[in-house]
């Protein structure tokens, strides 16, 4: 939300974005997940195919971290994590679906 190359005129502020955030995370229904046991295992698994550089390579950390908790949908609208088919991706915008 705070970068204006992709959000342009919509773009928010820092300070608004971590506001959100923080509303989102003290939300009672939200748990914070993180690195498992077995999550060195999933993300060599996933930095090691084809065009995963650069930026991509924390995408592949996030899609690792939900893949060990055994999360059903990530809620993005970044295609980059379509490299990762083991964890399915929704995009919170399109309307008509779901």
């Amino acid at each position: 939300m705070t970068n204006r190359r992709i959000w342009k005129d919509e773009a928010t502020t820092p300070d608004h974005a971590w506001r959100q955030f923080q509303a989102w995370a003290a939300s009672p229904s939200n748990h914070m997940i993180g690195e498992t046991d077995d999550f060195m295992e999933i993300l060599q698994r996933f930095v090691n195919r084809p065009r995963v550089v650069g930026g991509v390579v924390h995408d592949a950390r996030i899609a690792a971290v939900c893949v060990a908790h055994g999360v059903e949908a990530l809620l993005t609208r970044d295609r980059d994590f379509s490299l990762f088919p083991e964890l399915p991706t929704h995009d919170p915008l399109e309307t008509g679906k779901g």
